[in-house]
């Protein structure tokens, strides 16, 4: 009988405070043979609720252990204030608003960062949050085929992960993914029962294990200007002993200006995740970062000026003719949405058996890019006349957005990149 690795005592010693044995949990094989592009992993699995009995379990559970923890991610934590420790008496409904988020930004930073900076907290966190019920996916296998994205934001352990080139796991929620085995692969294989034309699918991306935020939406464009109205008509000549001449025809009404577009969206941040794997094969691409802002819309266009009125009709004893109105101006473009800012990275913490493994880690290549600024709406064209009207003014170009901060990746308690 073959010695457990380390990894193999510590989840299982894990999983048995939850009520589970590593072969109870550790079965199956999750793979979808028949889609490609974004898969659901709960329309195969559902996770198990298991109880998690203090912020220290947590931590031990899904979070970031002390040793490992690099200054490198501070930036990332939002240190409070310390807790004083007599108000350890208050109750979770007796608390103000803003103690109730110190006390959510401890907790965060005690799990995902280092504990001793905020122990203070230690004992109002436990009676806020704990004990806390959190959802756990577990399997033997979980296959990952190219043109395959597994969005996760559920904690994960298998004994097996498989990721063909091209496929993508983003973890969208403060989590932890752990393995036994951690397998990238270079070939590229696609899911065995998609049909062809849908098995073509982006073999790059930002990588193979990351957590990247939802990008931003893009501005809706603002809306045109409405056309000037046509000039009345002149008067008409009369006869009589004092002919009164044809008038001319009036100004036609200036087009409205464009409206300004939309602005877009501020793209979401990257959470804070922990990987810790046994051993790793092939080459793992880790990032955190933002998503991307959206982009501004465009600005509507401006109306069209009005044409100017037709003359009065002449008369035979009155035959001077009279001229057409002048035509109205057009109206001036909207002014381009803003673009939507990037979103931040966060902390994401990688470990593995070193000595287990033949596999590397490299950085991705972040997003979190600014969304740019919408494009000017065109102005509106002169009505037509005598003169004609004047042309109205292009609208101005949106403001960029501001790119997102990149996230900071460590493996095995080193910053990567």
């Amino acid at each position: 009988m073959s010695k457990k690795t380390k990894w193999e005592e510590r989840i299982g010693d894990l999983l048995g405070e939850f009520g589970l044995t590593r072969a109870e949990a550790l079965k199956g094989h999750i793979k979808f043979d028949d889609k490609v592009g974004t898969i659901n992993i709960l329309d195969e699995v559902q996770p198990r609720m298991i109880t998690v009995k203090n912020v220290d379990d947590a931590k031990r559970f899904a979070g970031v252990p002390d040793e490992d923890y690099h200054d490198a991610l501070s930036k990332h934590f939002d240190i409070p204030a310390p807790w004083p420790e007599e108000k350890n008496h208050l109750a979770p409904a007796d608390l103000e608003p803003k103690q109730k988020q110190d006390i959510k930004r401890a907790m965060i930073s005690y799990v995902y960062g280092n504990s001793e900076k905020v122990k203070s907290y230690k004992d109002i966190i436990n009676k806020v949050h704990f004990p806390m019920t959190v959802p756990l996916i577990t399997g033997d296998t979980l296959i990952v085929y190219t043109s395959q994205t597994y969005p996760l934001d559920k904690n994960l352990v298998f004994d097996t992960i498989m990721v063909y080139k091209g496929g993508k796991i983003n973890c969208q929620g403060n989590i932890t993914v752990k393995a036994k085995s951690f397998v990238q692969s270079n070939e590229e294989r696609y899911p065995p029962q998609a049909a062809k034309s849908f098995a073509v699918g982006d073999t790059s991306g930002e990588g193979s294990f990351y957590s990247v935020g939802a990008d931003g939406p893009n501005g809706t464009p603002g809306g045109n200007g409405a056309a000037g109205g046509k000039g009345s008509k002149g008067s008409n000549a009369t006869d009589g002993k004092h002919c009164t001449s044809a008038g001319n025809g009036g100004v036609g009404g200036n087009g409205t200006d464009g409206t300004t577009g939309g602005n877009g969206g501020d793209g979401q941040d990257g959470n804070c995740v922990t990987g810790d794997m046994g051993a790793i094969t092939g080459t793992i691409i880790l990032l955190s970062s933002g998503g991307d802002g959206g982009k501004g819309g465009t600005g509507g266009i401006g109306g069209d000026g009005g044409m100017g009125g037709d003359p009065g009709d002449t008369t035979t004893s009155c035959p001077n003719k009279a001229s057409q109105g002048q035509g109205g101006n057009g109206g001036k473009g909207g002014k381009g949405g803003n673009g939507g800012n990037g979103g931040n990275g966060n902390a994401l913490v990688f470990r593995y058996d070193a000595s287990k493994s033949t596999g590397t880690c490299k950085l991705g290549t972040p997003k979190g890019l600014a969304g740019p600024g919408g494009a000017a709406g065109n102005p509106g064209a002169a009505g037509k006349g005598n003169p004609d009207g004047e042309g109205g003014k292009a609208g101005d170009v949106g403001q960029n957005g501001t790119r997102g901060k990149v996230g900071t990746v460590t493996v095995n308690g080193k910053p990567l990149g």
